[in-house]
């Protein structure tokens, strides 16, 4: 099967799902619209390798509206800058980090891009981008273990992590050491730096590997379907204000502990991370006049209109600390 060109694929809408798996999506997606699905193989393993792939050139008729940080309009991310790509980049996970999850709810995300779509000009497809089912997780047993947002010139902790104190040097010397020796054997997991953080009593790398540590691996599947749940439902609402054609996807999918593996490393082709669903639904005609939604659907209180900023060094720091928040620049 070919990798999925996404560029050279017909929508008005690309809503996606940050690390939905397929076999999770086709399961549930039922309970909450309709459509006709099938698997596609996505360009990356991970959301910076997708997005490099995907999107490569400048396209003026697409406008991005992300939870996800690493489409940022102004700093790079691993060398990319998403405003050199894109018509418009919205950073929803600007305004609308949300401090007690450490994320940007998926009820944030769809509240941004009713009224983003609502003021834009005709003539623009839109890219709609949740950070959801990627961790950290929303489940109503379990404390998501997200970063905190904070001042932009503060330090962000991740939830928790106060309990083991300052890393000492002796500690991240260890760390440093003995990670290579078990990288790529799987010994103790594809992130064996996860393992010897706990084993040496530092704080989790991530919110994944936070809630693996505090719930255990069991526990993973049970999270990630409550988020994906949750998130499905917010898709329902935003599919009440879209007309046209309308494709939900993910960028790749993700690791739950199966065989001591974890998150979504990059350039993997387990069919688990690559697999992803491509549900296309038909609206009638783009453009044509959407369905009101009540506030009480809505769920919760529109976040601030993104605004642009200068590049600063305290804007990249913020940014990678959010980046961190969900796995990455580890």
């Amino acid at each position: 099967m070919d990798r999925i060109n996404i560029i050279n694929e017909q929508w008005d809408y690309l809503i996606i799902l940050d690390a939905c798996r397929y076999d999770y999506f086709d399961r549930l997606y039922r309970d909450y619209f309709a459509g006709d699905l099938s698997k596609k193989i996505s360009t990356g393993s991970c959301t910076n390798e997708w997005r490099d792939k995907s999107f490569p050139d400048y396209y003026d008729d697409i406008v991005y509206i992300s939870a996800n940080p690493q489409i940022s309009a102004n700093l790079p991310v691993y060398g990319y800058l998403a405003g050199d790509h894109f018509h418009k980049v919205h950073e929803v996970w600007k305004t609308g980090w949300d401090s007690q999850s450490g994320t940007v709810l998926p009820e944030t995300l769809t509240n941004a891009a009713i009224d983003i779509i609502a003021k834009t000009l005709a003539g623009k497809r839109f890219i709609i981008h949740y950070i959801q089912p990627h961790a950290p997780y929303l489940m109503d047993d379990i404390e998501p273990h997200g970063y905190d947002k904070g001042d932009i010139h503060a330090d962000r902790t991740l939830a928790g992590s106060d309990q083991y104190g300052k890393p000492s040097s002796i500690k991240k010397w260890l760390l440093k050491k003995l990670t290579p020796l078990f990288k790529n054997t799987n010994i103790l997991t594809n992130y064996p730096e996860w393992i010897l953080r706990q084993v040496l009593f530092m704080p989790p790398g991530c919110a994944m590997d936070a809630a693996r540590r505090k719930y255990g691996r069991k526990m993973l599947p049970k999270a990630y379907e409550a988020t994906l749940k949750r998130t499905l439902a917010q898709v329902a609402v935003l599919l009440k204000h879209l007309t046209g054609r309308i494709i939900i996807t993910a960028d790749h999918g993700e690791l739950l502990g199966e065989g001591r593996r974890y998150a979504h490393p990059y350039g993997s082709i387990d069919p688990t991370l690559i697999e992803v669903p491509w549900l296309v639904i038909e609206r009638g005609e783009k453009d044509a006049d959407t369905t009101e939604v009540t506030a009480d659907e809505r769920l919760s209180e529109k976040p601030d209109k993104p605004t642009g900023k200068t590049k600063t060094e305290t804007e990249q720091q913020e940014l990678k600390r959010k980046l961190k928040s969900l796995g990455y620049y580890d």
